[in-house]
């Protein structure tokens, strides 16, 4: 689909760089910081020709620009099948007379592509002369590659006699499937450049790192100046005299300062950037230094601004910060007082001796550090923490089947929780039970078992010395289905011997990227999972003793992806805070640790000595949700969220609407109140009427009225929003259901109609969501669905993606050749677009379809599922059985059995009942296909049926399983039956090393479990 014409020479590609001298530039505002005019503009004949529809035109973005001189770039919002074409100027420029050498040049970044092929940037210039054939001479950059960063493509070329005048094209050639954003900027064609752009080994110096001068790491009060320190290496000429220009940008990329200076440079420099007095929140530091006008170093830094607090709240907790002034600043009340250990009984390292010191000098080091505030964690179940003595014996006692500690070693166990709690317990405020019982129970048969007895004889002991001191154990989300028996075999039997409920909770299942969902608190319906535990266990008091998320390492400070991260992370404590039962939320990490690494993932709110966006926004809910109790939450509308507390005399209210468009609303506030937004600038007003824009960015609102009446007012308050939303999902071979929410509080009257179907009147209740069925066979697109309440009209269109499973007539050979598989259509991995991370060819992860590929064939008859592979692996790797087979070289699949997951803004994430996960691989135990989640007794253990994998020469393996019916709840062999079905293939070629990549159909398994992301299947 890509335009053929030859390119005379090679692109030179640069990662860093800076802007090029612009004299004697042929091209006009090559920076778009002036209006554009007819320059770069998408000519008048494409928008009346036929084939209109197929471009886009750009426009200019103010919010970023390459370099710090300016604050624009031109962007092009790529849509899938659709091209931009943005000729100069209309009329041809002149070549200046004597003018040869010439070079070309030009600035761009892409985002927002959710799969690898992201399209085709071509910028050429064209040269004419009298009576000569047109030269194209052009730059193209890789449709391969994403480019979260700046980079430059130059070339430089001879301009034959006879040439003297030129034209210049943007254009850009989008994928079928994909869209997202291209920027260009600096654009340079003229005589050739000097100076190049700077390659390795010919570089003045380069820039190491930048940090933060104070021991804060970049959290500053109102008033301080902040000091940027940059450090510097294989400087060539030191003392030389560079010019430094920055641009301070907030946390949406607007420009709030900037400046340029002269200094000397050294190894180590400090810039004192000045923001607006009355700037608060989140900003983004662009540097670039310069010499004689070219480019030397460039780099992305960052801060915050945050108001000082006065008291700090012991609900928000960490592992701990670099610095204890760091610490403060965030907001954080407890710290672990042995950041990455605990005190456990793995101390006593020979009978009745312990090894105190380490811990003593970890407790001294914290103490001297400022912090009085420390909890501890100990452990149960834990292998590691087992005294060393005992382990011998007690792995030859497990391995038989006996329980491994007799009368004497309980007895020693006490005797060690009595010497800690003596030693430490007048410095720790809580002891946390870290240990994840629903992992550990897979490695020890008796884990359950030892897990009560350790916390009643360590909650024993504390109490005898330490009565108001809480423990806090169980280890797991008792709620949660998967773990029902968990409740009966561990909950049940500590809940009189423990404080509260600890569990190491990350409310989402999936990570932060590019390409990745990352559903808010609303979607995954935290408050109601938190809540159903609540209520199952009866539980008074919860600690979340480690929640965070992985973050794509790689991703710009200022990306779309970690802001995104920042405002969802700001509601989910707060929903998570509205509830009185949650005592403690620890956040893990501060500070980047490789140990805690998860390949292309880690965890930490700083990265590179800098704060990202989430660091911001929590040290801003640490202050405004300081002391807030007795959370109350008030919906009047289905997409707006409120929670009101009491704090301190006074009432806080918090209110977001579920959206990125502001919607119009007013609030009749019963007193004057205060307020600050998501970034801590301050407004208030006075009591009655207030008009509020709301979006998905909480407000904060302080009121002196009663609890009462704010939660009144907010609940009787006007909100500009639409009073239903429409969804589709096929029911059967011959229904479509046609989906209507009614998002209002009020009942509500309803036609509906899909494509030319007869009209439907539905009564719909209160915020209820009801399906309407309509006879539809497949394959008639597109589908739309119309409704209506009162005068206003809904309309939903949509294609319909429906995989047929073949039905076999006789059952397939099973025996690694995949006879009986010939007239299924596989479906196919075999190119980047099913890649996740996105960008893992472009990083060499991923090489072509020798490196991994796969054909997935999937078929039924009466007594079974079957499920068969055709894959291409260089290098196979097999090294985990059982619970953890998903961590090698497999196939990953999974079954939304009753189609009740589709709506993907509706979808809460995680798996329900009917919901089945597989993984098949050739383990070290041989071939299995394991059974994750299904009903008790089939889930946790390989299914106990026909699996045949087999290896071929050539890097080929055939996988074949097959599993019974009974495996799938109400989904049988009925044709017609629709189901929704995802498949991941995973690829290591390392034995040690971690999952760099994986294939997939859709989203909705590696990436945190989402049946809403499934396809839709259908037996034929």
């Amino acid at each position: 689909m890509f335009w053929k014409k030859s390119y005379v020479l090679l692109v030179l590609a640069s990662m860093s760089g800076g802007l090029f001298s612009q004299e004697n530039n042929l091209i006009q505002n090559p920076g778009f910081e002036e209006p554009p005019g007819k320059n770069w503009k998408t000519p008048s004949w494409v928008w009346n020709s036929k084939d209109k529809d197929k471009y886009v035109d750009a426009s200019i973005d103010e919010t970023t620009s390459q370099g710090a001189a300016g604050s624009k770039s031109l962007r092009i919002d790529s849509e899938p099948g659709k091209n931009a074409w943005l000729p100069y100027t209309e009329t041809r420029g002149s070549i200046p007379a004597g003018l040869k050498e010439a070079t070309l040049s030009v600035w761009t970044k892409t985002a927002g592509w959710e799969k690898g092929n992201k399209g085709r940037l071509e910028v050429m210039v064209y040269l004419y002369g009298k009576d000569r054939k047109s030269i194209m001479k052009g730059i193209i950059t890789p449709w391969e590659k994403t480019l979260p960063d700046w980079t430059n493509y130059t070339i430089d070329f001879q301009i034959p006699d006879g040439y003297d005048t030129w034209s210049a094209l943007i254009k850009f050639s989008s994928t079928k499937t994909t869209a997202g954003k291209v920027w260009i900027d600096n654009l340079y064609f003229g005589p050739k450049l000097k100076q190049a752009p700077v390659v390795k080994g010919e570089k003045l110096t380069e820039l190491v790192r930048g940090v933060h001068a104070a021991p804060h790491g970049g959290i500053y009060y109102p008033g301080e100046t902040p000091v940027h320190e940059f450090h510097f290496r294989n400087i060539k000429e030191p003392g030389s005299s560079v010019t430094v220009s920055w641009r301070m940008n907030d946390f949406d990329g607007n420009t709030i300062a900037s400046g340029s200076q002269e200094m000397t440079l050294e190894r180590k420099i400090q810039l004192k950037p000045a923001p607006p007095a009355d700037y608060r929140g989140y900003y983004i530091l662009k540097l670039e230094l310069t010499r004689n006008g070219k480019f030397v170093a460039n780099g992305t830094f960052s801060g915050v601004i945050v108001e000082k607090q006065t008291e700090r709240d012991p609900f928000f907790s960490t592992r701990g910060c670099s610095t204890y002034e760091k610490h403060v600043r965030m907001g954080f009340g407890p710290r672990v007082m042995e950041p990455g250990s605990s005190i456990s009984w793995s101390i006593e390292r020979q009978k009745g001796k312990y090894e105190w010191a380490m811990k003593d000098a970890r407790l001294k080091n914290a103490l001297d550090a400022g912090y009085t505030d420390l909890y501890s964690h100990t452990t149960f179940t834990n292998y590691a923490c087992i005294p060393s003595y005992l382990k011998k014996e007690y792995d030859a006692k497990l391995k038989a089947g006996i329980d491994p500690f007799t009368a004497e070693d309980w007895e020693a166990y006490r005797k060690f929780c009595k010497a800690a709690i003596e030693r430490y317990g007048k410095y720790i405020t809580s002891w946390r039970v870290p240990d994840e019982i629903m992992l550990t129970r897979h490695h020890n048969p008796l884990a359950q078992t030892q897990y009560y007895k350790f916390c009643r004889i360590f909650y024993e002991e504390l109490k005898k010395q330490y009565p108001d001191t809480p423990l806090y154990a169980g280890g797991a989300f008792f709620g949660d289905e998967k773990y029902a028996d968990l409740k009966r075999d561990v909950w049940d039997k500590i809940k009189d011997s423990v404080d509260g409920l600890c569990v190491d909770a990350y409310p989402h299942g999936t990570s932060v990227g590019v390409g990745q969902n990352y559903p808010g608190p609303e979607q995954i319906k935290l408050r109601e999972r938190y809540m159903k535990t609540f209520d199952i266990t009866g539980v008074k008091a919860f600690v979340n003793e480690e929640t965070g998320s992985g973050i794509q390492r790689n991703l710009a400070l200022d990306s779309n992806e970690l802001r995104e991260f920042a405002i969802i992370n700001a509601r989910m404590v707060i929903v998570c805070k509205s509830m009185n039962q949650v005592k403690g939320w620890t956040w893990f990490l501060v500070e980047d640790a490789k140990s805690a690494w998860n390949g292309n993932y880690d965890y930490a709110m700083w990265k590179e000595c800098n704060p990202r966006p989430h660091a911001a926004t929590y040290a801003l809910i640490t202050r405004q949700l300081a002391f807030a109790r007795d959370g109350i939450e008030v919906k009047p509308h289905a997409d707006i969220y409120s929670y009101v507390f009491k704090r301190k005399g006074k009432t806080l209210l918090t209110l977001w609407a579920l959206g990125k468009e502001l919607v119009d609303a007013k609030i009749n506030l019963p007193s004057d109140w205060t307020a600050v937004d998501l970034m801590g600038k301050p407004f208030s007003g006075k009591k009655g009427e207030v008009s509020l824009k709301l979006n998905d960015r909480p407000y904060f609102i302080e009121l002196a009225a009663s609890q009462k009446a704010v939660a009144d007012a907010v609940a009787k308050g006007q909100y500009a929003m639409p009073e239903i939303a429409l969804s589709m999902n096929r029911k059967d071979g011959s229904t479509m259901n046609v989906f209507i929410q009614n998002k209002t509080n009020s009942e509500l009257g309803v036609q509906v109609a899909l494509n030319d179907s007869k009209v439907q009147n539905v009564k719909l209740s209160p915020l209820a969501n009801v399906p309407v069925p309509f006879e539809c066979k497949p394959g008639k697109n597109p589908l739309k669905a119309v409704a209506q309440v009162g005068n206003v009209k809904y309309e939903l269109a949509r294609m319909e993606e429906l995989y047929p499973v073949e039905r076999l007539d006789r059952a397939p050979a099973m025996d690694g050749t995949l006879k009986g598989f010939e007239n299924v259509t596989p479906i196919v991995f075999d190119k980047s677009d099913t890649l996740k991370p996105i960008d893992a060819a472009a990083w060499g992860y991923w090489t072509g379809p020798k490196d991994a590929s796969a054909k997935i064939y999937l078929a039924y008859d009466k007594d079974y599922f079957y499920i068969a592979a055709d894959v291409l692996d260089d290098i196979h790797i097999a090294r985990a059985s059982d619970q953890m087979i998903w961590y090698q070289d497999c196939l990953q699949y999974a079954f939304d059995t009753e189609n009740d997951a589709f709506d993907i803004k509706a979808a809460r994430g995680g798996y329900s009942p009917d919901d089945r996960e597989f993984c098949m691989a050739l383990t070290p135990k041989g071939p299995q296909n394991f059974c994750y989640t299904a009903p008790l007794g089939l889930a946790g253990k390989p299914v106990p049926d026909t699996v045949n994998i087999k290896e071929l020469p050539g890097g080929r393996m055939i996988y074949e399983a097959r599993i019974p019916w009974s495996y799938f709840g109400k989904l049988g062999p009925k044709p017609g039956s629709v189901f929704g079905f995802n498949i991941v293939m995973f690829d290591i070629d390392q034995k040690d090393g971690a999952i760099p990549y994986y294939m997939e159909l859709s989203p909705g398994i590696a990436d945190g479990k989402n049946p809403a992301y499934f396809k839709r299947f259908m037996l034929k």
